[in-house]
């Protein structure tokens, strides 16, 4: 009768482990049920115990991460109002601020779905493809949103790099080398933050950008982002434990530049030399 009763845990973690792909600790994939032992009924519930503790530490680590992503946008909103408050109605700012989050949503979604290796540069895309359409919709300047956009776009990145990384450390998801790279990140953004607040009290004084036109503060700082974004790629290649995700890295790395000197060629042009 006894044997009875300690045959239901087993089951009952072999319904869930069948059901959800789920292993607790000392159960296998050929695990027989059988009328278990004193001992491999205390492993089953210590198991129990381990895997609840897990579960809860998951559910508060997505509710931390869940939490950055609001301070992200809720940061690129309160930044860019702030930054064009002066030039253009609020329910204006408010709505293109909406679509430019609607456009990063469905980014992260198309890269979670097809193209995960991109995912920077899907999201980037969405932000992108949104912001034009605002510009044409709303009639925005289009270097005016360039300056505002690009410091919101770096409060944007610097919460969201925060809870990847919060996402690495909770669960122990990367390599050493992996989890440097992440923090380099990080510190990258905060960089493009600190240039961007430099440039923008000194740029109208520099001699070899005599025309002083606005859009110099937000493009400078994105070319100077993208091109280290690049050579961080670099670095990342060699974290890669997979060859398949080599041609991932190489394009990061190439798309990056090109993009940087597409930035720094319209500075010149803008330039007025």
């Amino acid at each position: 009768m006894i044997k009875s009763f300690l045959v239901i845990p087993n089951l009952f973690l072999e319904f869930i482990k069948n059901s959800y792909r789920f292993r607790p600790f000392g159960l296998s994939g050929s695990t027989v049920l059988s009328s278990p032992s004193k001992d491999s009924v205390s492993k089953t519930f210590a198991g129990m115990t381990r895997d609840g503790v897990r579960n809860k530490y998951a559910h508060m680590t997505t509710f931390a991460n869940s939490l950055f992503l609001v301070f992200a946008a809720f940061s690129f909103s309160f930044v860019f109002w702030r930054r064009l408050k002066e030039d253009y109605p609020h329910n204006c700012i408010f709505k293109f601020t909406l679509i430019v989050l609607a456009g990063s949503l469905i980014g992260q979604w198309v890269g979670y779905t097809w193209a995960r290796e991109y995912l920077f540069w899907t999201v980037s895309l969405g932000v992108v493809l949104a912001s034009l359409y605002s510009l044409k919709k709303f009639s925005f300047k289009f270097y005016e949103v360039i300056d505002a956009s690009a410091i919101g776009f770096f409060w944007f990145l610097l919460f969201s790099n925060l809870a990847l990384l919060f996402s690495v450390v909770s669960f122990n998801l990367s390599s050493l080398l992996t989890l440097k790279i992440q923090l380099l990140k990080v510190a990258l953004v905060l960089l493009s933050m600190l240039l961007y607040r430099f440039i923008s009290t000194r740029y109208r004084k520099l001699s070899w950008y005599p025309s002083g036109r606005i859009g110099f503060v937000g493009m400078a700082s994105l070319c100077v982002y993208l091109f280290l974004y690049a050579i961080l790629s670099v670095f990342a290649i060699g974290s890669v434990s997979q060859l398949p995700q080599l041609p991932a890295e190489s394009v990061n790395v190439i798309i990056g530049v090109v993009l940087s000197g597409v930035l720094a060629f319209t500075i010149y042009k803008r330039a007025g030399l």
